[in-house]
């Protein structure tokens, strides 16, 4: 039994990936939007292959027009706006994905203990969620770095403490939903469950234990 479960699980764990890959390619922008996903984050890590200089290298006549050593012109320093957007692009890649895993461990602590005590403390947690999703993510951007300052930590906490709800309510409604599939039927549920899931049940009943 504990053999065909792991069996089981390492089967969902490598084609859930693969599943995923397939249904956002299925959807009208997901594969368009992965591709632009991959072609931004390959830019920014490859940014010195890809930049004529260092993003805060000074020496090109300013406002200068694109040309083929600078394709998006100069600033009003000389900087090479090319470079500039490369090396910028990895700040940003960082601080996004820095501020999704601090979100998700924020959010999907509390969706997870509202899921599983649910009553009086899911009740308070998820208010206190609604409370924070209604408020607009730039405001609470732009709160958060003028007031704590905009050091690196500082705005990853910003954008993470704006879109933490979105990850509560994620991580709460498939708790509910896994609590649901695993819940044993009762009597008036099997009244109202459809052929499929009667037939299921009982084949789960009158399958045999195997032996040890």
């Amino acid at each position: 039994m504990l053999m065909s479960v792991l069996q089981a699980s390492g089967r969902f764990r490598t084609s859930a990936p693969l599943d995923l890959l397939r249904r956002l390619f299925r959807t009208r922008f997901g594969g368009i939007g992965i591709v632009i996903l991959v072609g931004i984050t390959s830019l920014s890590v490859l940014a010195p292959w890809f930049a004529s200089g260092g993003p805060m290298d000074i020496g090109s006549p300013s406002l200068q027009a694109p040309s083929w050593q600078h394709p998006f012109g100069t600033d009003r320093l000389g900087r090479d706006v090319r470079s500039v957007m490369l090396y910028a692009g990895r700040s940003s890649l960082t601080i996004g994905f820095c501020a999704a895993a601090m979100a998700f461990l924020i959010g999907g602590t509390i969706g997870a203990l509202a899921g599983y005590f649910r009553g009086g403390l899911a009740a308070v947690l998820l208010r206190v969620t609604d409370l924070f999703h209604t408020l607009p993510a730039i405001i609470i951007v732009l709160f958060s770095v003028s007031l704590m300052g905009s050091s690196f930590w500082l705005q990853v906490a910003a954008v993470a403490l704006a879109i933490w709800p979105i990850e509560a309510r994620i991580v709460y409604g498939q708790w509910r939903r896994a609590q649901r599939a695993f819940r044993p039927p009762t009597s008036s549920s099997r009244r109202s469950c459809p052929m499929r899931c009667r037939w299921l049940s009982s084949r789960s009943r009158s399958t045999p234990a195997p032996r040890s």
